[in-house]
């Protein structure tokens, strides 16, 4: 047992740090080229503008933009490869790419670069996981949570033009369709058990705020003719239960 589950937290190890360092590999390319990749990012309803889809994500405005996206990158990743093992792929794709669609698609006219999106939708989808499955170690999750990034409220407001705040809001709601989509898997425990199945509350919790952010913007001009916009970490809380069922089984910047 104490052998397997060693397994998986090295492969969450490995996943999420692969992902970070490719985030860094980029940026330090960038540096040293004295390249601007900001036209990588989302560029809202243009065609050229769809291909950020898939690499706004990997493109940052700098080093303290990067920094700032690293380490809850790194805590929530490893969370969810380790204690949603059989669904972490799936969801980690899934708000990676529905996310920035959804900036592509109603975000407004400028270039969206940064991961904090992806960000917002973990946060998002282990805090409201957590609270739908109902029982006390997946709650301890979204407490854990929600105490490292609870104050990232901010973020999915409108308060400063030159950061995506588009990106942080549909993270997070990418994040909840996945907690919802998700809420029968079994988590994997504290103790490293799996539970053979998930039981939901008949109470809806009925929380006062559905988000809660604290956004550091940062605006980066890679040139005279283009403002680039950069959003950063957030935080989601509770939505409503569902009934049980048997188990089964992603600008300006983010």
């Amino acid at each position: 047992m104490i052998e397997q589950e060693s397994k998986i937290f090295y492969k969450s190890l490995i996943y999420t740090f692969g992902f970070v360092s490719l985030l860094w590999v980029v940026r330090i390319f960038e540096w040293i080229m004295g390249l601007d990749l900001g036209f990588l990012g989302i560029l809202p309803r243009t065609l050229n503008g769809s291909i950020g889809v898939i690499t706004s994500p990997l493109v940052h405005g700098g080093f303290m933009h990067l920094l700032s996206n690293t380490f809850p990158l790194l805590v929530l990743g490893i969370g969810l490869f380790y204690f949603y093992e059989q669904i972490a792929k799936q969801v980690f794709i899934w708000i990676y790419l529905v996310t920035g669609l959804w900036v592509w698609m109603i975000a407004r006219s400028a270039y969206h670069i940064g991961a904090s999106g992806v960000v917002y939708g973990l946060v998002a989808f282990m805090f409201f996981s957590g609270l739908l499955r109902k029982d006390s170690k997946s709650v301890a999750i979204s407490l854990s949570v929600f105490f490292l990034y609870g104050g990232m409220v901010y973020g999915v407001l409108p308060t400063d033009p030159s950061v995506s705040w588009e990106s942080h809001l549909l993270g997070s709601f990418a994040g909840i369709v996945a907690a919802i989509h998700y809420r029968n898997v079994p988590v994997r425990m504290l103790d490293g058990s799996i539970p053979t199945q998930v039981v939901h509350s008949e109470v809806d919790p009925a929380p006062k705020d559905l988000f809660e952010t604290k956004e550091v913007p940062f605006f980066y001009n890679a040139s005279d003719n283009v403002n680039y916009q950069y959003s950063f970490k957030s935080k989601v809380k509770p939505q409503k239960n569902i009934p049980p069922t048997a188990p089964h089984a992603g600008n300006e910047e983010s």
